[in-house]
């Protein structure tokens, strides 16, 4: 489960992703503080655990590179 600093940067990567992403066929990434994360398209769906509950992402999968 992710804590409160750990979700804030999660949550700010996919900002960053999901504005940058173009269309759905493609990968789309975001980083910072040396964090990389990278989102594809996927079957099902991603759930990540914070602490202030469940994050679903449908039909993407999440990459985290640091």
């Amino acid at each position: 489960m992710l804590d409160e600093p750990e979700t804030r940067a999660l949550l700010g990567l996919l900002d960053v992703a999901l504005s940058a992403r173009v269309p759905v066929s493609r990968t789309a990434s975001g980083s910072a503080h040396g964090v990389r994360l990278t989102l594809r398209p996927a079957p099902g769906s991603t759930t990540v655990h914070t602490v202030h509950g469940r994050l679903h992402l449908d039909g993407l999968a999440v990459d985290v590179a640091g």
